[in-house]
C-alpha cells in the first residue's frame, strides 16, 4: 500500500469520531478489489479542505486489516513541486529501510521499484 498526500501532512492518527463507516467501506474496497498484484488501484479521497480526508486516509492506512493485507505499506508526501523521481526514490528507500547511495536516473529507479514490488499487494490512494 502506497499513500501519496500533499505537502505538510504528518502521519498521526488522532481520536476520530463518526468516520468508522467510511473507513470500513474504504478498507473493504481495498482488500476485496486488490487480489492481483499486477493491478494497480487508485482510490482518491476528494473534498474541500478541512473535511478530514487526510485523517480518513490515516485511519485506513493504520487499520489492522490493511496492515495484514498489504506489505509493504508506505506513506509518501507529495510536494507542490511534483517530482516523480524524488517520489520513487523515497518509496524505494522506505521499502529498503536505508538511503540510496549515489544519484540514479529515473528509469533505473523505476526498474528497482518494480523489482522490489514484484508480487506484492499494492494500492495507491
Amino acid at each position: 500500500m502506497i499513500v501519496l498526500l500533499g505537502p505538510g501532512f504528518v502521519l498521526n492518527e488522532p481520536q476520530v469520531y463518526g468516520r468508522d463507516k467510511e473507513k470500513d467501506d474504504i478498507v473493504k474496497i481495498l482488500i476485496n478489489n486488490v487480489s492481483d498484484a499486477r493491478t494497480l488501484s487508485v482510490l482518491p479521497i476528494l473534498g474541500m479542505g478541512g473535511l478530514g480526508k487526510t485523517t480518513l486516509a490515516q485511519m485506513v492506512f493504520n487499520d489492522q486489516r490493511v496492515t495484514e493485507h498489504f506489505h509493504p505499506k508506505i506513506w509518501v508526501c507529495v510536494s507542490d513541486d511534483f517530482d516523480e523521481k524524488r517520489l520513487i526514490k523515497e518509496i524505494v528507500e522506505s521499502i529498503e529501510g536505508r538511503p540510496l547511495l549515489g544519484d540514479m536516473d529515473l528509469a533505473p529507479l523505476q526498474k528497482k521499484l518494480q523489482d522490489l514490488l514484484n508480487g506484492k499487494n499494492i494500492c495507491s490512494s
